[in-house]
């Protein structure tokens, strides 16, 4: 048995898709387009980081590795950059 999330998102995005359970529905995944260009990319893995670094988790994953992997010397880098305490951000979650 294959994985069924997997079809899901191979499956032509205008053909109705079968559900695990049976249910007939429409797959209209935008995941399936992105998964056809990163198929057809020559260097698949450079195709998703383009893709990811566009993205608010992409940069803040970039700022992390700016910081030699450390995400709390990041967080407190970037607020002494936007000249915000970060401890008055911190005990907001306290």
């Amino acid at each position: 048995m294959g994985n069924p999330m997997l079809d899901l998102l191979q499956h032509n995005s205008s053909s109705p898709t079968t559900t695990p359970t049976g249910e007939m529905i429409q797959n209209r995944s935008p995941y399936a387009g992105m998964l056809r260009m990163m198929n057809a990319a020559r260097n698949p893995m450079a195709f998703l980081q383009n893709q990811f670094s566009q993205t608010q988790i992409g940069q803040a994953m970039d700022l992390v590795k700016q910081n030699g992997g450390d995400a709390k010397a990041a967080f407190y880098n970037l607020a002494k950059q936007k000249g915000v305490n970060p401890d008055d951000i911190l005990n907001q979650f306290r």
